[in-house]
């Protein structure tokens, strides 16, 4: 997955990211849509599996309906890569 981060990011914050993925990583598996809502961006847009798009409106409905739950998580080999207030971080991730 690719997450990419905006905003208060300093030059040298790749533990700011870190702790940003690992707060999207529990309020996944919380099914916490309001903290989810806080986290990602307004023009989110997921691309499932089958290659269906679902936008953040979309997918938050989907997490308070409990459509869509995650009882595992994890984030693996993260790469962070900072560009000035930008970062963002690939990692493959297993559910």
């Amino acid at each position: 997955m690719l997450y990419v981060f905006r905003g208060h990011v300093e030059a040298s914050s790749h533990d700011e990211v870190s702790q940003a993925l690992e707060s999207l990583r529990q309020a996944t598996l919380a099914g916490d849509a309001d903290k989810l809502g806080a986290l990602l961006a307004d023009d989110l847009t997921f691309v499932t599996a089958t290659g269906r798009l679902i936008t953040k409106p979309q997918y938050l409905r989907a997490v308070r309906g409990r459509m869509l739950v995650v009882d595992h998580l994890t984030f693996e080999d993260i790469a962070i890569r900072i560009y000035g207030n930008t970062a963002a971080s690939h990692n493959p991730s297993s559910c």
